[in-house]
């Protein structure tokens, strides 16, 4: 599986935490329309099917808070962070067997 989706999805959940973080530190009951975190949600779904975390994360109808807002962006960090280590170790892994099946290791 590419990385472009993910490297996507991430860097465009950490720019809107990013720029978030501000307004809900003063404050966080500030409404916001979901309109484009429900789009981003949709192509976190598509880029990591397999995530529990994603999945279970509803979309945005009509407005929320900021804080809200901030609360599913940080599950869907946390979803793209445990999915890049799940893989990387399985990487890993294949690595470690194929080096232990080697004639020459």
């Amino acid at each position: 599986m590419s990385d472009d989706p993910w490297l996507e999805v991430s860097n465009t959940v950490a720019a809107m935490i990013r720029n978030l973080r501000p307004l809900v530190d003063r404050r966080p009951d500030a409404t916001i329309q979901g309109d484009d975190f429900n789009l981003l949600l949709a192509r976190a779904k598509a880029a990591l099917p397999n995530s529990p975390a994603i999945r279970d994360v509803k979309k945005i109808d009509g407005a929320t808070t900021v804080a809200d807002l901030i609360s599913k962006l940080s599950i869907l960090e946390g979803a793209i962070e445990a999915a890049y280590t799940n893989r990387n170790m399985e990487e890993f892994e294949r690595g470690e067997t194929r080096r232990a099946r080697s004639p020459y290791s």
